[in-house]
């Protein structure tokens, strides 16, 4: 269905993508310096399904709409593995926040801590905000660039 949408790019071709950027566990990372974005490339290792991965994306969007995700297509090697292809603004001059910053901004969201790098607002848990997944700019702003959320309720 992606050849036929036009949103395939064979894995070949990944590279064009831009920069090589560091990368984590779940995301193969490329910079744009003309789109002045982040491409990630994400394995579905965390997600292990696309479904669970849109989900999470959803809920990323809501919350942390100024790190908003978006879907430019799909690579992979053909039957045997599909990847999605997402795109983020870059947060220039950043660096990653503390983690009081990081307290201090979920808790101005409405979230309070609840484990190891884990908030929870009693419907959803957001996990893995570490400082390398959460950037400050030169202004002192936030940017959530990378989590995991958990739904805690029946009310999705």
């Amino acid at each position: 269905m992606a050849i036929e949408l036009g949103l395939w790019i064979p894995y070949s071709e990944v590279l064009k993508l831009g920069m090589p950027y560091p990368s984590g566990i779940e995301n193969e990372v490329y910079f744009d310096e003309t789109s002045h974005t982040v491409i990630k490339i994400n394995n579905l290792i965390t997600s292990q399904s696309i479904s669970h991965l849109f989900r999470r994306l959803l809920m990323h969007n809501a919350i942390f709409p100024q790190t908003k995700y978006e879907l430019v297509g799909f690579t992979g090697f053909g039957n045997r593995s599909v990847y999605p292809i997402l795109r983020q603004d870059y947060v220039a001059n950043a660096t990653y926040a503390t983690h009081g910053e990081i307290l201090d901004y979920m808790e101005a969201l409405g979230f309070t801590l609840c484990g190891d790098a884990e908030f929870s607002n009693g419907e959803i848990k957001i996990k893995d905000l570490r400082p390398r997944n959460v950037l400050k700019n030169t202004l002192g702003s936030i940017f959530v660039v990378d989590a995991d959320f958990e739904v805690l309720t029946n009310n999705d």
